[in-house]
């Protein structure tokens, strides 16, 4: 299955999730990156405010939603 591919700018973390159908809330966001449920590419992510950044980034959340953000 091929990973959808989304354009962001100055969205934070939790955000992306719930805009993009990831999490159905921004509660439920921020308790999954807390419980370490969250990666960006590859990499366990602690703050739900981070904002995205101007590169490429594989969002996955638990073992099988995965978002492709591109600059």
């Amino acid at each position: 299955k091929e990973i959808q591919a989304y354009k962001v700018k100055g969205l934070s973390t939790t955000q992306i999730l719930v805009q993009n159908g990831l999490s159905p809330s921004s509660s439920e966001a921020k308790r999954m990156i807390k419980q370490g449920a969250v990666k960006i590419n590859g990499n366990t992510i602690e703050n739900p405010n981070e904002i995205f950044q101007d590169k490429y980034t594989i969002y996955q959340v638990g073992k099988r939603k995965f978002l492709k953000i591109i600059p």
